[in-house]
């Protein structure tokens, strides 16, 4: 069977869906001939290897370049014709198209569709041009028709997955479409033979757009637990960074913030070098949505980095907003926390209490298995087994 999986992403950084992306790409490559459809000119099999540690040398790449004309709604004729023809030719001829997507998916151009969804990122129940907005017949007309375009482009994919039961309950509130939690993947084989130091460690991207992961809270954080609480402690964060002026902007305001403390800021390292510090640090912080309590949006989805720290033995304490509280059993296998206090607070128990931490640390291992690759890859293929037939 031919397979092709459509990656909405344009950006240059590369994130946990790319990851998701590739794992899917690599275990159906065992048995089909697999593409990947995608935005990123520099994207390579290579660098996906590189990455993520995956096989993907069966896997084709299909460079499509990003449509960034209007959609408007002012023509619904003229907007079908085109929405249909934007994906058309780079789907021919694929007997399954899987769209890895956060925003509207495009028209299925194959016969099988499926759909993994990392979240809804609009609400269709508050955005025009699905409500009521206003009278007049061109509106009415226009709601009518991007109405029953809504139900055109989900009527292409018979499965739907979520990353995670957060963005499955949303896309059912938002969306109306009903999806099955398959949790993201994560690396959960991480080589864990060199010493633990004294090291909290905080992975994500270094951006001004998106999900921001709250660098620079967790940096002042540390600035007045470190020296106060847990002299001899590191702080270490790393991520994805772009050459964005505004994202180099930002990770200047994280370094200035630490300033004076012992911590080591480390942009796009490679996955060695990631695995080594997993390794070695006995602490994970992460703390996505913090300043946006209110917005499922900004919230971590899932927290694939987090079950990865969990593997190697990182106590997590992270936030608990969006899918972190799936993965976290709150004084057990980790601590979740609502305030930067709360993070300082139960940080403090871990750091002045090694049996606590070899106790949570065991548990963590034990609990990150839950969302291995392999159980992704058990979960996505069962999912896909009636379109694979």
């Amino acid at each position: 069977m031919k397979v092709a999986i459509y990656h909405e992403h344009a950006d240059g950084v590369v994130g946990g869906a790319e990851y998701v992306v590739a794992v899917i790409a690599e275990a159906l490559s065992h048995e089909h001939a697999v593409d990947i459809i995608h935005h990123k000119p520099e994207l390579t099999t290579a660098a996906l290897e590189r990455a993520y540690g995956t096989d993907v040398s069966r896997v084709g790449l299909r460079y499509v370049a990003k449509d960034r004309t209007s959609n408007a709604w002012t023509n619904p004729w003229r907007r079908y014709r085109r929405e249909r023809a934007r994906y058309e030719e780079a789907g021919r001829g694929y007997d399954l198209y899987i769209a890895s997507v956060h925003d509207v998916p495009p028209f299925c151009p194959a016969p099988r569709g499926a759909l993994f969804i990392y979240f809804p990122y609009f609400d269709r129940h508050a955005t025009w041009p699905w409500v009521r907005d206003g009278r007049g017949a061109k509106r009415t007309i226009r709601r009518l028709y991007a109405n029953w375009e809504w139900r055109r482009r989900f009527g292409g994919y018979q499965v739907a997955m979520s990353c995670s039961a957060f963005s499955r309950d949303y896309t059912r509130r938002w969306w109306d479409v009903e999806s099955e939690a398959v949790y993201a993947p994560a690396a959960t084989e991480i080589d864990t033979r060199d010493a633990k130091r004294d090291t909290i460690l905080s992975v994500g991207r270094f951006a001004t757009g998106g999900t921001s992961k709250n660098q620079l809270e967790l940096m002042t954080a540390f600035a007045d637990f470190g020296p106060r609480v847990a002299p001899g402690w590191t702080y270490k964060t790393v991520g994805g960074l772009s050459d964005n002026p505004a994202d180099l902007a930002y990770l200047d305001r994280v370094r200035a913030a630490g300033a004076g403390v012992t911590t080591q800021i480390l942009p796009n390292v490679s996955r060695e070098q990631l695995t080594a510090l997993y390794g070695e640090a006995r602490i994970f912080w992460h703390g996505a949505g913090l300043t946006a309590p209110d917005d499922p949006l900004l919230m971590e989805h899932f927290g694939i980095v987090t079950v990865e720290a969990m593997s190697a033995g990182c106590v997590p304490v992270v936030i608990a907003r969006g899918g972190q509280p799936e993965i976290v059993e709150h004084g057990v296998s980790g601590f979740l926390w609502s305030t930067l206090d709360e993070l300082k607070e139960y940080s403090a128990r871990l750091t002045s209490s090694p049996e606590l931490l070899t106790r949570m640390s065991a548990a963590a291992r034990e609990r990150a298995q839950t969302f291995s690759k392999a159980a992704f890859v058990r979960r996505v293929t069962e999912a896909l087994r009636p379109l694979l037939q």
